[in-house]
């Protein structure tokens, strides 16, 4: 799914219809004010022709009244003619005042008396009116008064067609919706595009912001194209937010690594006297061969026996020298093919005084065909030496440990080192990976040790936890075996 289509549907939804509304109410109001226009400039167009009818019509009723030169059905004939020449006349009446019909344009109407009946004119102004006959459709009706002075002679009725109005009205809707209509696909043409342009901003930052990885901070990102708006204030904020985390994880990176290292020179300082003993031993027995040497005056078959005892304890020496100095030796992270058992040898052999010592039994079940691990191999010294170191603390004399390593499944291996000793309580469980939490005496111990190898085991995708089983306390550590390992 697009990041942010919802974005993009809510702006389309609220705008758009805010749009729509607004459209259609300027639409109504403007068809509403058109068709009153229409409308009363046909009314007034209607009362123009009364109102100069009128004043034929009242020629004749004087005259008729006054017994001058008329026929009798003058008017009656007078408005046919005018009804007939005028096509958009639907029909005319006279009546008087107390609404008697005097003449009309169709005769059954003034035989059988059936004709809108004149709207009161009692103010002397005319009234018009736009209906639907039931037999002639749609009229524009006006009854205009007949007045001369006071004397007021009734009301002449006039209807003409409005179904041109009509039409004409119908064509202006037809012609205003469709202009709504197209205004409104461009104006919510021109909202998508915005909307678009908008989300696909925001969009970009949120694919940018999911591939950032402290990891690869180094990885270049396309060109980007700051837009001189919040948008583009918004990336550039990202940016130096990227900077200060890069800038953080590098000290972090820093620290970290010093942790290691005094970490690290604190096992060292607990192996000291185990080395110390270890170099003792064979440069006692080089002094001895060198004083017999001395004090000798005369060589014999011997001197070959004390020379090569000499030299054999030199190699001792230089070996538990150089294993010590490899231990401790701080170097730059670096992935290789790591055997974990072999790691594992090199180890307990920096520890073999101690467990000497203290007549520590150490059982090794290290599976021969172990998959090797990506991993750089003095990091992984270093968790080998904190637990055994650890161990070795936690048991008595005559005590027991055990390493067993074994392949958990066919992308991890498992590494379990357990000891008999005084064992953890439950209520410390949680704490014990805690930076500087520890259980020893002063002086015997950091409280680092743990907390660094949980670092250490995680960056390398490993997992580590504590356990008690009987009588045994287990750390276990599960790791992910090479590709192709």
């Amino acid at each position: 799914m697009k990041p942010f289509l919802h974005l993009k549907t809510k702006i389309l939804f609220l705008f758009g219809s805010l749009i729509i509304v607004l459209m259609l109410l300027i639409s109504v109001t403007s068809l509403y004010q058109w068709r009153r226009l229409i409308l009363k400039d046909r009314m007034e167009n209607a009362e123009s022709i009364a109102q100069s009818f009128s004043f034929s019509v009242l020629d004749a009723l004087i005259y008729r009244e006054n017994n001058l030169q008329i026929s009798e059905g003058y008017l009656q004939s007078y408005i046919l003619n005018y009804a007939r020449k005028n096509p958009r006349i639907r029909y005319i009446s006279i009546s008087t005042i107390q609404g008697k019909l005097i003449a009309h344009s169709d005769i059954r109407a003034l035989r059988h008396n059936t004709y809108p009946r004149p709207q009161s004119t009692g103010n002397g102004q005319a009234v018009s009116r736009i209906f639907k006959h039931p037999q002639l459709g749609w009229l524009v009706e006006t009854d205009y008064p007949l007045q001369t002075g006071q004397r007021n002679w009734g009301v002449l009725q006039m209807a003409f067609d409005a179904e041109p109005i009509r039409l004409s009205i119908q064509k202006l809707v037809v012609l205003l919706t469709v202009l709504t209509l197209l205004s409104v696909a461009i104006v919510l043409g021109m909202l998508y595009f915005f909307a678009d342009r908008l989300t696909a901003s925001l969009s970009g930052l949120v694919t940018r912001m999911d591939r950032f990885d402290l990891q690869n901070e180094h990885e270049p990102d396309k060109e980007i194209v700051y837009s001189h708006d919040e948008i583009g204030y918004l990336n550039q904020q990202f940016e130096k937010m990227k900077s200060r985390l890069n800038s953080s994880r590098d000290k972090l990176i820093f620290a970290e690594r010093q942790i290691y290292r005094a970490e690290k020179l604190a096992s060292v300082g607990r192996l000291a006297s185990g080395v110390a003993h270890e170099i003792n031993n064979p440069l006692n027995g080089i002094k001895n061969c060198v004083y017999v040497l001395q004090q000798k005056t005369d060589k014999s078959q011997n001197d070959e026996k004390y020379l090569n005892l000499i030299d054999e304890g030199l190699t001792h020496i230089e070996v538990i020298v150089k294993k010590l100095l490899n231990f401790s030796h701080q170097s730059d992270t670096r992935l290789k093919r790591v055997d974990l058992n072999r790691e594992i040898e090199l180890v307990t052999t920096l520890l073999d005084y101690r467990l000497r010592e203290k007549q520590i039994q150490l059982l090794k079940f290290l599976q021969s065909d172990l998959p090797k691990i990506q991993a750089d191999a003095q990091l992984i010294q270093e968790v080998l030496m904190n637990l055994l170191i650890n161990a070795l603390d936690a048991v008595r004399e005559e005590g027991t440990i055990r390493i067993q390593t074994e392949s958990w499944s066919q992308q991890r291996i498992r590494l379990s080192i357990a000891d008999n000793g005084s064992g953890i309580s439950a209520d410390i469980t949680d704490k014990i990976f805690d930076p500087f939490f520890t259980t020893k005496e002063e002086g015997k111990g950091t409280g680092l040790g743990l907390s660094v190898s949980l670092g250490i085991v995680e960056a390398h995708n490993g997992e580590i936890s504590v356990s008690s089983r009987d009588g045994f306390t287990v750390f276990e550590v599960t790791l992910p075996v090479e590709q192709g390992g």
